[in-house]
């Protein structure tokens, strides 16, 4: 199923030569942006994200986790499938759904017997080797809790090689121990509709949403019309660009060379410098955010791998890929430290925070009483979607306290932003004050958002 090198594959690395000239023409993010508008409208630094990442899965350890969170139709899947069509396909391994033991049924799983075949009580043991080695996982869904628990530390990066042991008992009855060996890495990336992520797997991806602008819905829309109108017509005229034939052969180059490692030669005082000017605030989270920007300088490195070269096969970051990488952390760095999907982000600005300066009510507003304000603007949110996805992510963002108030109605429960960002003049002058109303007895009862079905 995959062409991946392994222990029992010799590895012939391949050096750009004067004829792969063209191949490694230098590249910028924009360069990249403007291949993947021909099917990615939009999106630039997500496309460009979800693209990086995929290729650091050819990078020894410094692959990208990725989280694409969002409404559904928003464009999560389609931005992985449009991006992994780049890529040579036999390194893309797409999955619906997975169990936590999934792994040691992969197609590329191998075998292999201990000898003797059975221990001192007579029961058999063989040990089955699952490579992930410079492989993209791409899950069109967000597996199963259970699954993500068993695949944290090879998330982390912990080690190269994890062990998982089991016992199962054969049609004879006869007790048999298996051993699992996961060998990564891999890079990583998940679609959910669940804009809830668990704190221990928002720290380890990159958590990024799809756009919902105008522009792109009105773009979008127009890509759909000429895909669905005439697919043979519409696939024929993207792929007779050039520039989409030239990234694939890019990319096939790149995986050819082999790349041991990525090197960032410049101090951890210039790295902290530049890292302050976004986060200027120490924070736990720190340490993460740091391993992903250089990750991403890396990937950015491995863009232009052919002309970045040093010995042994190392890669030699310069100074406009940290330039590149830092301007794409600083694209997603507000929601990356708070841990939360932008969407949930995008909601508290636009609606939440709005909401809460217009009924003028110091100790909070309740649920009902945002879905009113977000009707009156134009935004038809699902009560459910409000109690249910982004209260309790908010919650867990900081973002927000949620809660009964002393002195109003004992039975429910109201929110206030914790920290209000700025508006900009023009936007605060229009924000008008709404009187209260009484709620509705149609949204979400208070009393069911509790601790246990906020998912805590």
């Amino acid at each position: 199923m995959f062409d991946n090198p392994t222990s029992t594959q010799p590895v012939v690395p391949v050096n750009p030569t004067s004829a792969d000239s063209n191949t490694f023409k230098e590249m910028s993010i924009d360069d990249l942006t403007s291949i993947l508008d021909t099917t990615i409208k939009c999106d630039k630094i997500n496309k460009c994200i979800v693209f990086l990442g995929m290729l650091s899965a050819y990078t020894e350890e410094d692959q990208l986790n990725i989280c694409l969170l969002g409404e559904s139709s928003s464009g999560k899947t389609y931005i992985a499938q449009q991006t992994a069509m780049y890529f040579p396909q036999e390194d893309v391994v797409r999955i619906a759904e997975a169990t936590p033991k999934a792994f040691k049924y992969l197609d590329n799983a191998r075998e292999m017997d201990f000898t003797p075949d059975e221990d001192d009580d007579g029961n058999e043991r063989r040990t089955i080797i699952t490579d992930l080695e410079r492989v993209i996982l791409l899950f069109q869904d967000m597996p199963n809790t259970k699954f993500l628990h068993e695949v944290r530390p090879l998330l982390s990066h912990d080690q190269k090689e994890l062990m998982y042991y089991s016992v199962n008992q054969s049609n004879q009855g006869r007790k048999k121990t298996e051993s699992l060996i996961l060998r990564g890495y891999p890079s990583v990336v998940f679609c959910s509709a669940n804009i809830r992520v668990n704190p221990q797997e928002a720290t380890r991806c990159l958590l990024l949403s799809p756009e919902t602008s105008d522009e792109k819905i009105e773009a979008s829309m127009g890509t759909t019309i000429e895909r669905y109108v005439d697919p043979k017509k519409y696939i024929a005229s993207v792929e007779s660009d050039p520039r989409r034939k030239a990234l694939r052969e890019r990319v096939k180059r790149i995986k050819q060379m082999y790349i041991q490692s990525v090197i960032v030669p410049f101090s951890k005082e210039y790295i902290l410098e530049r890292y302050r000017t976004i986060n200027p605030v120490p924070a736990p989270s720190d340490n993460r955010n740091i391993q992903h920007i250089l990750s991403l300088i890396k990937a950015v490195a491995m863009l232009n791998a052919g002309n970045r070269l040093g010995e042994k096969h190392e890669v030699v970051a310069n100074e406009s890929d940290v330039e590149a990488g830092f301007k794409l952390w600083n694209g997603i760095a507000k929601t990356q430290d708070c841990g939360i999907a932008p969407t949930a982000m995008s909601f508290y600005e636009k609606y939440l925070v709005p909401a809460y300066l217009s009924y003028n009510i110091e100790s909070g507003i309740s649920i009902a009483e945002l879905l009113r304000f977000c009707k009156q603007n134009g935004c038809n949110v699902a009560p459910y979607t409000v109690s249910k996805d982004f209260v309790p992510t908010l919650i867990l963002g900081g973002l927000i306290s949620y809660g009964p108030v002393e002195g109003r109605d004992g039975r429910g429960k109201y929110m206030k932003p914790l920290t209000l960002p700025k508006l900009p003049k023009a936007e605060a002058e229009t924000i008008i004050p709404i009187p209260r109303e009484e709620e509705s007895p149609f949204v979400v009862s208070p009393d069911s958002l509790n601790r246990e079905n906020l998912g805590f």
